[in-house]
């Protein structure tokens, strides 16, 4: 929404809605005539709350304890390995030329579950953002993972969920 506002777009579309610089409104995607007014709101760092939905009422599975089934790693790591057909000595820190072919697959899996859940747009500009990396360095695209979880977005939500339960 700020990119669109920055570069002067005369709208920003979002996945549900899109917003209407001109006349300040929020603007429904299936009905034009479900509308709400909007304004722009510059925020310091320090007056912003903190998102608690990133740190309460997150389910964790009772059922595996630390060192459980896969050890200390996550099922969902091992998971990933293991759909890879990824043998350990596989890994990108052993070997940096996969990073390109990972960084696709962790684009195409966002977008994916973007499209599950009526996110795609925003699917597809996180996934462009973590694709901008994939000849990068490991500890670039480790950053820029970082960024995008950090972000309010849906993928969060998704890797709390899988990494917990």
């Amino acid at each position: 929404m700020e990119e669109a506002f920055s570069n002067k777009q005369p709208r920003a579309l979002l996945d549900g809605y899109y917003i209407d610089f001109q006349d300040n409104l929020q603007v429904s995607n299936l009905d034009s005539n479900k509308q709400r007014p909007v304004q722009r709101v510059v925020r310091k760092r320090e007056d912003k709350h903190l998102r608690e939905a990133r740190f309460v009422d997150l389910p964790v599975s009772s059922g595996r304890s630390f060192g459980g089934q896969y050890g200390w790693v996550s099922p969902f790591v091992v998971e990933v390995r293991r759909d890879l057909g990824l043998q350990p000595e596989e890994l990108p820190t052993k070997k940096p030329d996969m990073i390109p072919m990972l960084v696709e697959k962790a684009a195409l899996g966002i977008i994916k579950e973007g499209k599950y859940l009526q996110k795609q747009r925003e699917a597809e500009k996180l996934a462009n953002m973590l694709k901008a990396k994939k000849n990068e360095a490991m500890e670039e695209v480790w950053k820029c993972c970082a960024y995008l979880y950090s972000l309010e977005s849906f993928l969060y939500k998704t890797l709390n969920a899988t990494m917990r339960l």
